[in-house]
């Protein structure tokens, strides 16, 4: 039996308890508080005969603490806030543990006759001075065996029918009806579902047991692997004419079926530019010079048309601000004949006049030597050249949050999802925490999204993409793409960003009650893309009512296979009208080149297959010299580096040096971008600086001796060519990569001596070239003229050997052959 003990005392005329002890400031008088306010008189009076031998004060935590005694009695109760207080003064300061004060009279309730109190309860301090709860032992319940084997519903159900026998031994109806079978299987049914999702977590969170591609997208982020994402197909469009107009960037081509769609321009980014075409422009003829040279060589930039034309090949800057692209095709009489068509860009067009029959003529001049030759008299020159990527722009405008006003025209837009919290629920309660709002992108689940590759970075193996995807909120403008909102680039809180997260948000399942529609809305699908924004934290969080209009490319708004951008590498001849109907001022439209680029997006196993190979083979930190030395090598201009360490005070700075291809000095851009890649991969706290080659400045002096049968002046360029080759030629990329000199920079780095043997082996190939008598050598800056005998001349692992031989700039050494003999 329990009852309330204080009520009791409090109800009582002849007894009373201590409620609670007051601790002056100097901690030598204590106010003894009583659960009576104003104290029964039978109590009073005994109280006020106390005397100090039965108060005691005694310590409870540690022995050691201060002894402490009552000095003295109050003579009369004090009132304190209307209740009855005996006041008692003590001998000394007391410690900081705990005491306990009780008093031996038959007026104090015996439970309530003592209580335990601090000296120090008014002393600052960053504890907390609540007093933990006293532990009470619970009972043990009874032990049955527990099957830890149970993973699915039935051994789940198996296991409660188990337990149930030894836990209600007298429950023996087991019928399906029953309620307590019911429950059996409910909670089999949720052990089920738990060890499902257990079993997922634990795959998903593993490369080489992943199955969705946002899984495998967060992991490969953690080692710096760039998924894959695949390329749209490009191609161009030859358009015939009949009047001068503006085709829009964006307009729909497709083929005869309807089935493969392109878009005129070079993307999203072109949509709306006027793209200009004229009958004009439809065909040019060339201009032969005579009928029995009717052949564009191999290797040609330049051929003659028939007409002015200059004004026709002046550059599209909506196009291609660098020049004019056009198509040289032939169409051959004879099928045995290949049909020949390319592209090229037209830089510059001069009208001219043939001066033997003063024919109008126009001579243009294009950027790359054509591959193969190509007969005039079959050629044509076509000029209505538009470039076309592969897919179809979807629209859809979206809003943030709920509409307060129903009667808005936006109310009815669709809303982006809202998650908030650590579970990722949904609400619209903004002050709940950070919202992280997304928007599945429609159909995109059905039909691959389009990307396409921007500049490579300095060792990527895998080209970087970017995805066809435009974000514009209306009244404020557009909104960027980032590949990720932690990495390299992490964007601030007021940053107009979004990112694409694989997978698909949307309805997984929906219920109506009472009338209102109840909708879970979660991740439903490892195809297609969710756009997410900013958090407010790693880029800005868009406020409630914002209204959004997103443009996004597919390879088509139907059901596709998952290699639709290979699909897309259609044929020539292909796309042959318009998805809205032909324009007036148009006659006909082809593509007449295969359309080209299309690349599939990376498989699920190719990711699990490379990530941890690419993690190993390509790193992106830098501890050692030699690891500096072959991140550097990976920009495209490095031939060899140097990397050393130096102690330059208070830390230690890695000192880079480059060898560049086709250059004896450091550019500014390559310093900068050395400078950058080396700042991307450095240890923190570690500085990094990029230094010029130390160049071993020569000079040489050369007695060549010149047969009999040659002369000296011949002999003499032959010499120099072999040592510096001809930069006065216009030769082609292969004959300038064999046609280098003895002392081109690309065959020095750092370290190389210069051998004599191998300058005076190059120097006797030479026709012409009896023999090399001597040799001198000087160092700039570092030694006079002297025989170079040596079979090496030596140099430091940071010098590279540098005789430019240029008049203008003598210091970068140069080469004096003194000619003997000859003809």
């Amino acid at each position: 039996m329990s009852f309330d003990r204080i009520a009791l005392i409090r109800a009582s005329n002849a007894l009373s308890g201590i409620d609670f002890i007051q601790v002056s400031n100097n901690q030598n008088t204590l106010n003894v508080f009583f659960h009576h306010e104003q104290l029964p008189n039978p109590v009073r009076v005994a109280l006020l005969a106390l005397n100090t031998d039965q108060i005691h004060i005694e310590p409870l935590d540690r022995q050691e603490l201060n002894k402490v005694s009552v000095a003295s009695i109050h003579n009369a109760l004090v009132v304190i806030d209307g209740r009855d207080t005996l006041q008692l003064s003590v001998n000394q300061a007391a410690g900081f543990g705990r005491y306990r004060l009780s008093i031996d009279t038959p007026v104090l309730d015996t439970y309530y006759n003592g209580l335990s109190f601090s000296f120090k309860a008014n002393c600052p301090t960053r504890l907390d001075c609540e007093t933990l709860p006293e532990h009470c032992p619970t009972e043990l319940g009874k032990d049955f065996p527990i099957d830890y084997r149970a993973r699915d519903f039935h051994s789940f159900r198996q296991a409660l029918m188990d337990f149930s026998a030894q836990a209600y031994p007298n429950w023996q109806d087991r019928l399906d009806a029953d309620v307590g079978m019911l429950n059996i299987e409910l909670l089999a049914a949720l052990g089920d579902e738990f060890s499902y999702a257990q079993d997922r977590i634990i795959r998903e969170s593993k490369l080489n047991t992943a199955s969705q591609k946002r899984s495998l997208q967060h992991l490969t982020k953690l080692v710096d692997y760039p998924i894959d994402h695949g390329q749209g197909a490009n191609t161009w469009m030859d358009i015939t004419a009949n009047a001068a107009g503006n085709l829009l960037g964006g307009t729909v081509v497709c083929d005869a079926l309807q089935q493969l769609f392109f878009e005129l321009g070079h993307g999203l980014r072109d949509v709306g530019l006027p793209l200009q075409i004229s009958p004009a422009r439809n065909a040019f003829m060339p201009y032969i010079w005579d009928e029995n040279d009717t052949c564009l060589k191999t290797s040609s930039i330049q051929m003659t048309l028939q007409g002015h034309h200059a004004v026709q090949f002046m550059p599209d800057a909506n196009i291609d601000p660098k020049g004019k692209w056009v198509l040289l095709a032939t169409q051959p009489d004879s099928p045995e004949q290949p049909v020949r068509r390319l592209m090229v860009r037209v830089i510059s067009a001069f009208n001219e006049q043939d001066p033997l029959n003063l024919q109008a003529i126009t001579t243009i001049t294009w950027d790359t030597p054509i591959p193969f030759a190509l007969n005039l008299e079959t050629l044509t020159v076509r000029g209505n050249l538009i470039p076309a990527t592969s897919g179809k722009t979807q629209e859809i405008r979206f809003r943030i949050g709920p509409a307060n006003n129903p009667l808005d025209p936006d109310a009815t837009l669709p809303k982006a999802i809202e998650r908030v919290g650590i579970g990722s629920s949904l609400s619209y309660q903004n002050d709940s925490g950070r919202v992280k709002c997304l928007f599945p992108l429609p159909n995109s689940d059905k039909s691959s999204l389009v990307w396409f590759d921007v500049a490579n970075l300095p060792g990527e193996s895998i080209k970087p993409s970017r995805p066809e995807v435009q974000l514009l909120r209306e009244g404020d403008g557009p909104w960027s793409w980032l590949p990720s909102t932690v990495g390299e680039e992490t964007p601030s809180a007021t940053a107009k960003v979004f990112t694409l997260e694989a997978g698909l948000f949307k309805r997984v399942v929906s219920f109506e009650r009472m009338g209102e529609v109840t909708e879970l809305i979660d991740y439903a699908t490892s195809n297609g893309h969710t756009l997410r924004f900013g958090d407010g934290e790693l880029g800005l969080a868009p406020p409630e009512g914002s209204v959004f209009t997103l443009r996004y490319r597919l390879f088509n708004s139907g059901t596709e296979h998952a290699n639709s951008a290979v699909a897309y590498n259609i044929a020539a001849d292909t796309l042959i009208r318009f998805s809205a109907g032909m324009p007036a001022f148009v006659d006909s439209i082809t593509n007449p080149i295969q359309a080209t680029g299309g690349r599939a997006p990376e498989t699920l196993e190719s990711i699990r297959t490379n990530a941890p190979q690419a993690y190993q083979a390509l790193t992106h930190r830098a501890v050692r010299p030699e690891h500096f030395i072959d991140i550097a090598k990976r920009l495209d201009w490095v031939q060899q580096a140097g990397a050393t360490f130096r102690d330059t005070g208070s830390w230690s700075t890695v000192f880079v040096t480059p060898d560049a291809k086709d250059e004896s000095f450091l550019s500014d851009a390559h310093r900068s971008e050395l400078d950058g890649l080396m700042n991307r991969v450095r240890q923190a706290g570690r500085e990094v600086k990029v230094l010029e080659p130390v160049y071993a400045n020569l000079d040489l002096e050369i007695r060549v001796c010149v047969s009999s049968s040659a002369y000296q002046g011949e002999v003499k360029k032959s010499v120099l060519m072999a040592l510096f080759g001809d930069a006065t030629q216009t030769l082609t990329s292969f004959e300038q990569q064999h046609n280098k000199g003895f002392f081109d920079p690309d065959h020095f780095t750092f370290g190389t001596p210069l051998s004599r043997a191998a300058l005076m082996a190059a120097i006797q190939n030479v026709p012409g070239v009896k023999a090399v008598e001597a040799m001198r050598v000087r160092r700039r800056g570092w030694f006079n003229w002297r025989p170079f005998t040596e079979m090496n001349l030596a140099f430091g692992m940071q010098e590279i050997i540098r005789i430019g031989n240029i008049a203008s700039q003598p210091e970068q050494g140069a080469v004096q052959l003194v000619m003997e003999g000859g003809a």
